[in-house]
């Protein structure tokens, strides 16, 4: 074979090495985080909710943000987190951050911040839900 060629091939061939371990290295990570995350369910979620009736606010924050990024989350949870911080939001500014998580996983998309008169998507003026309105808009 030609040297030149050869010479060539060893770094191509070192850095698809260093590539395999790199990625054996990101998949055994993400196969232990989930292991964790599902051994751990449970008992967040009875800690999460434990926190809500004690009103502990930084284990709410603490919990709340585990059972949030849990890649096991089921959307019946979600809705539990989210009604259980919802109402709280509003005193503790420190929850913020955490219901706009959960809004988010549930939704699909920030809260926004509109009145209802503000809203682009309200239609105004004189409907009514007849079949007629409905079908005119």
């Amino acid at each position: 074979m030609n040297d030149a060629f050869l010479s060539q091939l060893i770094p191509v061939f070192i850095l698809f090495v260093i590539l395999f371990i790199v990625l054996v290295y990101i998949y055994s990570y993400l196969k232990r985080r989930n292991k964790k995350h599902a051994l751990n369910y449970d008992q967040d979620m009875r800690r999460f909710l434990d926190a809500v009736e004690n009103k502990d606010i930084k284990s709410i924050q603490f919990y709340g943000d585990k059972m949030v990024w849990n890649v096991h989350l089921k959307q019946s949870d979600k809705r539990i987190i989210y009604e259980a911080i919802k109402p709280i939001e509003v005193e503790h500014p420190e929850l913020k951050q955490l219901w706009k998580d959960v809004h988010y996983k549930i939704h699909g998309h920030e809260p926004l911040n509109i009145r209802n008169e503000d809203d682009p998507w309200i239609l105004k003026g004189n409907f009514t839900n007849s079949e007629e309105d409905i079908i005119d808009r």
